[in-house]
């Protein structure tokens, strides 16, 4: 086996990275992570890819997406309160080496292997240790894992990283016929509210329209990004990581994965959600809408993907990170989901997952509370 290290995704064959993704996240699909890589995920934007491979020969045998990044937009798993800290004592924080699915706020793997290697933790072991030799290359002050499955807690654990737990919104199909059906499960007040937060959409004379996979356009992506942009600039998140190249490629080479929903009143659009699906997944990223439109979000983002997964026999609704109550009421249940973190600096890093250890046990108890008030 050999180790290289490369620029970007599109330095190995597409056929070669997504063999090693098969049916896991869309999100380290060779197609969203090269969109991403041609506007947003660009050293422009503090961000420079530097993903780890292994060969066997001239065939790839596994691949860990990782980026070196001067700051921590787009991570979802914040650590602004961890780099403040550092700040305040001396410790350097940045530059940081990030192993993530880029933008994307869900579980997905890290650590790919080729389905037939003759030895699959080896090449896991070996991407580990890239990663790592690579930290240190680029005088990286941390390594951080983001959103990993548990599968890769063994090949992280023993070699000093600390576990942070967090929860990201998950909606399971119970296997009802219908949304009306799903809605007769939920508790009487969660029961009245969904209608009456639908019925106020109708009311503003908003329907609901939606268009996926082929049919989609790249004129549809386009007004998408311009109402996320606008609901960015709105709200003062400065989380617009997605640039106009990114979703320009994002229509054009994976449009298989879209599916969208746009409201429509007056004969025009006037806001819309872009959801991903891939298998019996659903997931749901970005929203937006012109001027002011009651409870269209919840119709848009939680109710329509809801009445779809329902209707197209899909297991699941992922919400991602995020407000957890609005969305818990809305049938989304807790999920906890893990990321690993290392720091260069002995006594910052030992602070850190102290803190660590310290926020999982809050997240796993507002984790049990959750579940023990369905549809509250």
């Amino acid at each position: 086996m050999r180790v290289r290290i490369l620029s970007g995704v599109a330095e190995v064959p597409q056929a070669a990275w997504d063999r090693l993704v098969g049916d896991a996240s869309p999100f380290v699909e060779w197609a969203y992570v090269r969109a991403c890589e041609v506007d947003s995920a660009t050293p422009a934007h503090g961000v420079e890819p530097r993903h780890v491979t292994v060969w066997r020969g001239d065939a790839l045998a596994g691949a860990t997406p990782l980026y070196l990044k001067r700051d921590g937009r787009g991570e979802f798993i914040y650590d602004f309160g961890w780099a403040t800290a550092a700040r305040r004592a001396g410790v350097p924080y940045l530059p940081k080496l990030v192993s993530m699915a880029p933008f994307a706020p869900f579980d997905a793997p890290h650590l790919l292997v080729a389905p037939d290697d003759p030895d699959p933790a080896a090449v896991r072991a070996a991407l580990v240790a890239g990663v790592e030799a690579q930290a240190e290359r680029d005088e990286a002050q941390g390594v951080h894992w983001l959103f990993t499955g548990d599968d890769e807690a063994a090949a992280l654990a023993g070699r000093g990283y600390a576990r942070r737990r967090s929860l990201s919104l998950v909606w399971t199909n119970p296997g009802d016929a219908s949304f009306e059906a799903w809605l007769g499960r939920l508790r009487s007040k969660a029961r009245v509210r969904t209608r009456r937060e639908l019925r106020r959409v109708e009311e503003a004379g908003v329907t609901l329209e939606r268009v996926e996979g082929d049919a989609v356009t790249p004129d549809d992506v386009d007004q998408l990004r311009r109402y996320y942009e606008a609901t960015c600039e709105a709200h003062g998140t400065g989380s617009d990581y997605l640039k106009p190249g990114t979703w320009d490629l994002l229509a054009r080479a994976w449009r298989h994965r879209l599916v969208l929903f746009f409201a429509r009143a007056g004969g025009r659009r006037v806001g819309g959600s872009l959801l991903v699906h891939k298998g019996a997944d659903l997931y749901g990223r970005y929203w937006g809408a012109d001027g002011a439109w009651p409870f269209l979000y919840f119709a848009l983002c939680f109710y329509r993907p809801i009445a779809h997964a329902l209707e197209r026999g899909l297991a699941r609704v992922h919400a991602g990170a995020g407000t957890t109550f609005h969305k818990h009421a809305r049938g989304f249940d807790p999920a906890l989901v893990s990321s690993w973190h290392r720091l260069r600096h002995p006594a910052l890093h030992e602070a850190i997952a102290r803190a660590a250890a310290a926020e999982a046990l809050e997240v796993e108890r507002l984790a049990v509370a959750l579940r023990r008030a369905p549809g509250a």
